[in-house]
């Protein structure tokens, strides 16, 4: 997948033409959000966590050549932690919670482009920061409190309306991937190291305006 994307990325950008019509956007989104569940080591053994449903949002600059849409994103979600659970059964008092920081580079194939309503295709790479606070049980909350940073992909796919010739509402599901993160528990629980991968499914809502 991530071969795939970046691939893309090159051949749109050497093969667009500049005599297609073109124009910027800015635009933001909010975002529901689910985290996939990860694990982490301690002392103790492996403990799963699970996180609540969550919103975020992002802010995009972007520039339509013809149907494709070369686009930056920022984005940040927060979740806060539901269950940690060590051999099979969910610890009292979880605490703790995950926020990242997404730096995307999108790139959109848009189908009907001059009609009303426009489904698009898209796909993106870039950087994902991610901080994990106070991940652990009322009596120890510090567990793990860790952050790592790493190579992000997303997949999008959606459908724009124009609203007027300068305004497009857009909502859209996407997928967002960031994997082998490492993170280390506290001196406390073992200081044992883990990998986890990053996987998070939204629905987008959002307008874009082109000038």
């Amino acid at each position: 997948m991530k071969r795939i994307l970046t691939t893309a990325f090159a051949l749109v950008l050497l093969t667009a033409g500049a005599a297609q019509a073109q124009q910027w956007y800015i635009g933001a989104f909010g975002t529901a959000s689910d985290l996939d569940d990860f694990d982490f080591g301690t002392a103790l053994g492996t403990v799963k966590t699970t996180f609540d449903e969550t919103t975020g949002l992002g802010i995009v600059v972007g520039r339509e050549i013809g149907s494709v849409r070369i686009e930056g994103e920022w984005s940040m979600r927060y979740f806060d932690v539901e269950d940690h659970i060590l051999a099979g059964a969910p610890l009292p008092g979880p605490t703790g919670d995950a926020e990242s920081r997404s730096h995307m580079l999108n790139l959109y194939y848009d189908f009907n482009r001059d009609g009303r309503f426009q489904p698009y295709l898209g796909g993106g790479v870039g950087l994902v920061d991610v901080e994990l606070d106070g991940f652990g049980v009322a009596p120890i909350p510090d567990v793990l409190t860790d952050d790592d940073s790493g190579f992000a992909y997303q997949v999008m796919a959606g459908v724009g309306i124009a609203l007027s010739d300068s305004w497009d509402l857009f909502v859209d599901l996407r997928m967002q991937m960031a994997d082998g993160l490492e993170i280390t528990a506290s001196p406390s629980a073992g200081s044992v190291s883990s990998e986890f991968d990053w996987e998070v499914q939204d629905i987008a809502l959002g307008l874009r305006y082109s000038f």
